[in-house]
């Protein structure tokens, strides 16, 4: 079937008969002109069928917050059967938290007849929360003290917007905090520090002879690497503390303490930690990283001052350990 939309009708040119042709409510005469007469607006079954089929959710609310009718994509949407929707009321539907949204948008509708388009939750028959964009208008003479509500579907968006922001503030292959969400990690936990004391414990973490276990091994099992070193100083620190990849080997771990001594004791768990057998199919190589520390004591510290404090920190471990070898 193909179809263009002419100024004044819908004409079609069947590829093939069957049911489904399409044909134009309106016939040309001869002349070309349109017949008098001849042309039927939609009858209320049309109209029916027509908010059954909406490929968008719609659901006809009285005045009392019962549904008092929906079409089949809201159906589709929230996994009730139609006949368990028909009655129930919408404020049910909706997540507890957004509830109040739709009181606004009731406020808003008795004012100008039409309430604003909101972003809220329902609620699924098994329970999940399905995101949608909604709106909703009063039917006026048409049907006095009944609304309309047109609800989008929009959790696919919202999955893929919060992708974008994860990625913008991650690093992707270890899932560490990357430069601009630690910048803004430390800024905050400067400002905490110095609002309730206590300490700042920053170390920097740098895997030894990284580029000799790239050259060697290849850059999947530097990867690799770089992905346990990550996960092992995670499991090792607090919820509420950040790790961060700084760049290439580097890594940068943030936890707000009570006193140098447990800053101390969070470097000793990473240096412990950090110090692993890592396995890529038959390859099994031990792995160490460099940890430096520097300890926040005093407020008015630069956060680029604090990180060249544990850098300086990390390289003279680092140039310890060699020494030690």
């Amino acid at each position: 079937m193909l179809l263009a939309l002419h100024s004044n009708a819908w004409q079609a040119a069947p590829m093939r008969s069957g049911p489904h042709r399409l044909t134009s409510g309106r016939h040309r005469t001869a002349d070309g002109s349109e017949p008098e007469g001849e042309f039927r607006p939609a009858d209320a079954a049309t109209l029916g069928a027509a908010f059954r089929a909406a490929p968008i959710a719609l659901a006809v609310v009285d005045d009392e917050g019962r549904c008092t009718d929906v079409n089949d994509a809201f159906v589709a949407l929230l996994g009730y059967p139609r006949e368990e929707l028909v009655g129930r009321s919408y404020a049910v539907l909706t997540h507890p938290d957004d509830r109040h949204l739709d009181s606004a948008a009731v406020a808003q509708m008795a004012a100008d007849g039409a309430g604003p388009t909101v972003e809220k939750r329902f609620v699924h028959q098994e329970g999940r929360t399905v995101w949608t964009r909604t709106t909703a208008r009063l039917l006026g003479d048409a049907a006095p003290g009944h609304a309309v509500a047109v609800i989008e579907h929009v959790d696919q968006r919202r999955d893929e917007e919060g992708r974008l922001r994860w990625l913008a503030l991650h690093d992707p292959l270890t899932g560490a905090a990357n430069r601009a969400l630690l910048d803004d990690r430390m800024e905050q936990a400067l400002a905490a520090r110095d609002r309730d004391g206590g300490v700042l414990a920053v170390v920097l973490a740098d895997v030894d002879d990284f580029k000799v276990l790239n050259d060697r091994h290849g850059h999947l099992f530097g990867d690799q690497v770089l992905i346990a070193v990550v996960r092992a100083a995670t499991a090792a620190v607090r919820d509420r503390d950040t790790v961060a990849r700084l760049g290439g080997d580097e890594f940068v771990v943030l936890a707000h303490v009570h006193s140098a001594a447990e800053a101390h004791q969070v470097l000793q768990r990473l240096r412990t930690v950090l110090r692993r057998t890592v396995a890529v199919g038959s390859r099994r190589v031990d792995v160490r990283a460099s940890c430096g520390l520097a300890v926040v004591d005093r407020p008015g510290r630069a956060a680029a001052d604090v990180l060249a404090e544990a850098d300086a920190a990390m390289y003279a471990a680092k140039r310890s350990a060699r020494e030690e070898d």
